[in-house]
């Protein structure tokens, strides 16, 4: 397994996540109307994006987080097997 594929894969989720980060921030009104739960009339502004486009970002946000954490955790569990381990004594 190549050196730098944790680091990648963790600088893909992270960038992921903010992608996805900016774009919610980006459609805020949009992302209020979809959890929106009374019948208020938004005023003028943006146009909004479809719903299934809002689920998505939410989606990739949290999947980013969620794999930059399991990777983070993965391999910082694995980097104390890493050590070194000397072989035991032998008996003469």
């Amino acid at each position: 397994m190549p050196l730098a594929l944790f680091p990648v894969l963790l600088a893909v989720a992270v960038l992921t996540s903010l992608v996805a980060l900016i774009y919610l921030i980006v459609h805020a009104r949009s992302v209020a109307e979809l959890f929106r739960r009374s019948e208020i009339v938004p005023g003028p502004g943006r146009p909004r994006i479809s719903r299934g486009a809002v689920i998505a970002a939410l989606a990739a946000f949290n999947l980013g987080w969620i794999a930059s954490l399991g990777l983070y955790f993965s391999v910082w569990a694995d980097a104390e097997d890493g050590g070194i381990h000397a072989a035991p004594p032998t008996q003469p």
